[in-house]
Parts: structure tokens; sequence; C-alpha cells
């Protein structure tokens, strides 16, 4: 069985990253990085939570991440409870 380009880049194998699903998913998640960062200072905290978690694997309750934030696909990124990132 062959492994998808996505599948390789997790395992750490050589992979291309201009394959079409890998740089659909880097656009998502450029957008929604963009989005995060531009409306920081006028989301409520429950809507920055909102956001992180329709673009990370998964984040905690009482969790902060402080823009500017950057990630290239956040899909795998999971974060704790009462994490805080800056």
């Amino acid at each position: 069985m062959s492994l998808s380009e996505r599948d390789k880049m997790l395992v750490g194998q050589p992979y291309d990253p201009g394959n079409p699903a890998l740089r659909e998913a880097r656009l998502r998640s450029q957008f929604l990085v963009g989005e995060y960062n531009a409306a920081f200072h006028r989301l409520s905290r429950e809507e920055r939570h909102a956001l992180l978690a329709g673009m990370l694997g998964a984040i905690g309750p009482d969790s902060a991440v402080i823009a500017p934030f950057f990630c290239d696909y956040g899909t795998n990124l999971h974060i704790g409870k009462g994490c805080y990132l800056n």
C-alpha cells in the first residue's frame, strides 16, 4: 500500500509539499491564522477559542494562544488544558 504525501510527511519520509491536498490544507490554515491574528484584539476569548478549535487538532479549556500565531497546517497541534502560548 502506497502512503499519501500527507502520511509520508507525518512519518518523516520525503514528501511532495506541492501535492494538491497538502497545498489546500496549508492555504486553509494560512487563511485561518490570518483571520485569527487580524481579529485577535476584536474577538472575545470564546470567539478566539472557537476559531482555534476549527484550526487545530485540539485546544483544551482555559488555554490561550496570543497573536501573532503561525502554523503550517494546524491539525497536528494539540494544546492541553490551561496552556498559554505567546
